[in-house]
């Protein structure tokens, strides 16, 4: 397998799915409007709460993988080009969804994409080896 598919299993895989569970616990844990106005905000609706914003986060993470992947494939080899790329439509969809939610907490996903760009540059510096 190349590196850039690696890099679409691992972040599919393991990336995705650890950024999911954290961002859901933040959420289900901060109160914030997104979860107070739920019917389910109880000790056992919480779990409810969790599992929802956890596969939102997580179909969320998995379009940022292939968007990061697609991101590669266009930019070709140039490093600065896929990552400058990469955190500019991210920063644009996070504005959209901030705008299209209202809430402060949706700018933690800038996070999402800063950890994404490491992990390329991680993986880049290791196949450079």
């Amino acid at each position: 397998m190349d590196r850039l598919k690696k890099e679409l299993v691992f972040n599919l895989c393991i990336f995705s799915f650890i950024l999911s569970i954290i961002y859901s616990t933040l959420i289900t844990n901060i109160n914030t409007s997104l979860v107070s106005t739920t019917p389910y905000d109880s000790n056992s609706g919480q779990a409810v709460v969790f599992v929802l914003f956890f596969l939102l986060l997580f179909i969320f993470h998995i379009a940022i993988s292939f968007l990061n992947y697609a991101v590669a494939i266009f930019s070709g080899r140039k490093l600065v080009k896929r990552i400058v790329i990469f955190n500019t439509i991210g920063l644009i969809l996070i504005g959209v969804i901030y705008f299209a939610v209202k809430e402060s907490i949706v700018l933690f996903l800038i996070f999402s994409f800063l950890i994404f760009s490491v992990v390329t540059l991680w993986n880049n510096r290791n196949s450079k080896k």
